[in-house]
């Protein structure tokens, strides 16, 4: 017990410190107007269309908790490594008894917290737009809200690792480029198929290699209020598990090459 004590210490600290740090950065209340500004423009727009108001307040309503919950961890995530290597302050935590695998997982779990937040406030303000127009919550209502909660989480692990081996610019072009390839990983697999055999079975497992985020995407059960069985809620919860822990991993590695 005493050795895990030891081993999970600097890691809560390591996280507190990061997230004390990104609660301060502008970047961060930039982004929480923008998603607030996105809630104004469903509210407006209940009032100018004709499809349902609860229908409006969803879709626009979760898209902008998707953005920004992504947009934390994307752009904080894929900069705060670079950041310790341009301040020179890696150094001096590493310098003390923590491995590299400690320090990325207390940098991600101070990112996790703040995104943890932000979705916090957002998920309750959606909802309470969401009753006042109309709208009826149910489960599939509040997993969807997890899921863009977890699939932010596996961007800010994925971002940890990227900015570990790279600059912070390019850190978010490739993470931004998984995003979009990883939401889509269905139709590229459907488009891939009208290539000869070779070709597709070759690019096709370059394709599963990329994290697949379509298990987030819940779209139309959510829409119509279709109940989600706990296999899919399960096979979800551990695929994020097991993405998370495969970066960290990797970011630990490497962390320790590029040290040297």
């Amino acid at each position: 017990m005493n050795k895990l004590t030891q081993a999970i210490r600097p890691v809560f600290a390591i996280a507190k410190v990061t997230f004390q740090e990104i609660i301060r950065d502008k970047v961060l209340y930039n982004i929480f107007l923008l998603a607030f500004l996105l809630f104004g423009i469903s509210v407006a727009a209940t009032t100018l269309t004709f499809i349902t108001p609860e229908r409006v307040v969803l879709d626009i309503g979760f898209s902008a908790i998707n953005l920004s919950c992504g947009m934390i961890a994307v752009l904080n995530g894929c900069a705060m490594l670079a950041k310790e290597f341009e301040r020179r302050t890696i150094f001096v935590a590493l310098a003390r008894p923590i491995n590299r695998l400690q320090f990325a997982t207390g940098k991600y779990l101070g990112l996790c917290a703040v995104v943890g937040l932000n979705w916090i406030l957002l998920s309750g303000l959606e909802t309470w737009v969401f009753t006042q127009n109309g709208g009826v919550v149910n489960a599939s209502y509040f997993v969807a809200l997890f899921f863009l909660l977890l699939q932010s989480w596996a961007l800010a692990a994925l971002s940890v690792m990227v900015s570990s081996f790279t600059t912070t610019s390019i850190a978010i072009i490739i993470v931004i480029g998984v995003y979009m390839l990883g939401n889509n990983i269905s139709a590229i697999l459907k488009l891939l198929g009208k290539l000869p055999d070779g070709v597709r079975q070759f690019f096709s497992g370059l394709v599963r290699l990329l994290p697949n985020l379509e298990h987030y995407n819940l779209g139309f059960q959510v829409t119509y209020q279709l109940p989600i069985s706990p296999q899919q809620f399960g096979v979800t919860l551990v695929y994020t598990i097991f993405m998370v822990g495969l970066a960290l991993w990797f970011s630990g590695l490497l962390l320790q090459k590029r040290e040297n």
